[in-house]
């Protein structure tokens, strides 16, 4: 039987039931935010904003997080200003929203339009992408071989817009910029998993960092490590992204100059 709990969220009571918060809960009303705690055992994290002002809530099973982040199948609510939830999924690896709040997700390979009930890809990764608007995807499918992945630019009615690279290695975490101009993605088609980018057309393909570099630098002061860990990751203006890097650092790099640089603090 599941349990019911309501709490505010105070840094004492985030800090007891093992609670983390995204920059996005730091609304007017997130002091008096009330979450339910449905069972025992869960991890809950506010994942977004929407516009309207409610927050997106992910419950995760606590003994499944050992697999990462990336692979944890979760439930997803909206939690209101009166603390009401609404379910958006069940089991599901990850769910965005565009700016009209409209919810897409990845669910056992899936990639959905909740909103139409309808399925945009198949065969896909957890990490996509979608632009504002929501009318543009980008998505991560496994090569047949299982050997490499690819990157497609994909239309809200599932239509191949453009192939961003195939093969040669593993393709993941695609992001959009602001401005909706450029996608961004981490790349081991050098040998070293590094950022790389394309116009927003899918054209110009681009080493962004470790250009030239072997596996055997990884500890040199070239080096730029990628992202660990999605949860925080944010865009300060349109090429500016700061990112987890993993083992407590975070990284941040501006994609036009290639400028990368350790924060001393998130």
């Amino acid at each position: 039987m599941s349990l019911r709990l309501s709490f505010v969220l105070t840094a004492a009571l985030i800090a007891g039931l093992a609670l983390g918060f995204s920059d996005a809960a730091s609304s007017a009303y997130a002091e008096n935010l009330v979450i339910p705690q449905l069972v025992p055992g869960k991890v809950l994290k506010i994942q977004a904003t929407l516009r309207d002002g409610s927050h997106l809530l992910k419950v995760s099973d606590q003994q499944r997080l050992e697999y990462g982040p990336e692979r944890v199948k979760s439930d997803y609510y909206i939690i209101g200003k009166n603390g009401k939830k609404q379910l958006v999924i069940e089991r599901a690896e990850r769910v965005r929203f565009n700016d009209k709040d409209e919810p897409f997700a990845v669910k056992d390979g899936k990639l959905m339009d909740l909103s139409k009930g309808a399925t945009i890809a198949e065969e896909v990764y957890a990490d996509f992408a979608i632009d504002n608007l929501g009318s543009r995807f980008v998505v991560s499918q496994l090569d047949p071989n299982m050997e490499s992945s690819a990157l497609y630019i994909k239309s809200r009615s599932g239509q191949k817009i453009a192939t961003i690279i195939e093969g040669d290695g593993q393709h993941s975490t695609p992001i959009f910029s602001p401005h909706g101009d450029a996608i961004y993605f981490i790349s081991t088609r050098s040998g070293i998993a590094s950022w790389y980018g394309v116009n927003a057309n899918g054209e110009g393909l681009r080493q962004i960092t470790n250009q030239g570099l072997a596996p055997s630098d990884i500890a040199g002061a070239r080096f730029v490590p990628v992202v660990a860990n999605t949860e925080g990751m944010r865009f300060l203006d349109n090429d500016t992204l700061v990112y987890d890097a993993g083992a407590g650092e975070w990284w941040k790099i501006n994609f036009k100059t290639a400028k990368a640089e350790a924060l001393k603090e998130k």
